[in-house]
């Protein structure tokens, strides 16, 4: 209470949090990022706005296999259509590059990419992330 972290924090994160995840991306994963990242206490928030904002009728999203329910019921309510790539078990849960680029289509407007994975806990080496 005394030093003052308490209450809501800013709608895009705290920044010293914000810059510390650009360093690991950047550093650990050699991915860019950006300040204007945002970050977020859970995913179904940001699962629903990107749906939202991506989905439609006649597009479709490109989701993970298992996923959680609620990935799949956002794209469903946005009126777009979820397209599955597998994730293998053999593998740590991990996704097939080559897989999820065969099922892009002039209907694609968004990628879900979920790693560390959620229900699993498989994480996608950053290989097959930039591939």
């Amino acid at each position: 209470m005394r030093d003052g972290q308490h209450g809501y924090t800013p709608s895009l994160g705290l920044i010293p949090l914000r810059e510390a995840v650009k360093r690991i991306y950047r550093y650990a994963m050699d991915l860019p990022t950006y300040l204007t990242n945002s970050d977020y206490p859970w995913g179904k928030p940001v699962i629903f706005m990107a749906a939202m904002i991506y989905g439609g009728k006649g597009k479709e999203i490109l989701m993970p296999n298992p996923s959680f329910p609620i990935y799949e019921s956002a794209v469903s309510y946005s009126g777009a259509t979820p397209i599955f790539y597998e994730l293998d078990e053999r593998k740590g849960f991990s996704f097939d590059a080559e897989e999820i680029l065969s099922k892009i289509t002039k209907q694609t407007t968004l990628i879900m990419i979920n790693t560390p994975h959620n229900p699993s806990g498989g994480i996608t080496p950053p290989s097959e992330i930039k591939s």
